[in-house]
């Protein structure tokens, strides 16, 4: 979330870890992950009117067996969040094996006054007002990059509904109607492939700044 703020993380004494400060997010990718992943990772910029997303997305043959390298930051704090992590996984559907999920580091900016960061005490859950618009953002994005990446055409290109000025609160950790909805497709998309394709030693996930 601060590329131009120096880290250093020690572990039993020892320097693990250092980037630069200089700015660069996929040297810092390159610093957890190594060269040959920071040189396949997608960037992604968007703006749409109050909407900013940026970062990083690996292609659908760089991915791992759990979903903890998936980060995002709204307003540059981190955050868990469910519908935010199946949009996400939306926008990789058909391209994924079952049991397999991309590295992705997703930086939102949002206006203030879209984000309630008060609904938990860490921080580390937030309500987000529009959040239907914000997801939809979000699938057609990532899945514009990577379709774009891999020389072919998503299956629909049209681009999500402009936002509206009257927002309509959900809560982004409860159990109400849209994240339900999100679950189920989630499930769908986990479809057993015909053909099972072995595991590879992944490594602990890795802090990431």
């Amino acid at each position: 979330a601060f590329p131009y703020v120096r880290f250093q993380l020690f572990q039993d004494g020892r320097s693990s870890l250092m980037t630069s400060g200089n700015g660069d997010r996929r040297e810092v990718i390159a610093k957890l992950y190594g060269a040959d992943i920071a040189r396949k990772m997608l960037e992604v910029i968007s703006q749409h009117e109050a909407i900013s997303i940026s970062g990083f997305i690996s292609p659908s043959d760089v991915t791992r067996s759990n979903r903890r390298e998936i980060t995002f930051f709204v307003n540059r704090r981190p955050v868990q969040d469910v519908a935010l992590t199946t949009a996400l996984l939306q926008a990789y559907h058909t391209l994924l094996m079952v049991g397999r999920f991309p590295i992705a580091m997703i930086f939102l900016e949002l206006a203030p006054e879209m984000v309630d960061v008060n609904v938990h005490p860490a921080k580390r859950e937030v309500r987000i007002r529009n959040e239907r618009v914000l997801i939809d953002q979000i699938a057609h994005v990532l899945k514009k990059e990577l379709h774009r990446a891999r020389g072919s055409q998503p299956a629909s290109s049209a681009a999500p509904a402009p936002l509206k000025p009257t927002f309509h609160e959900h809560s982004a950790v409860s159990s109400g109607p849209t994240l339900q909805l999100l679950r189920e497709q989630a499930a769908e998309w986990q479809t057993p492939p015909e053909v099972p394709v072995p595991d590879t030693p992944v490594r602990d996930a890795p802090l990431f700044q």
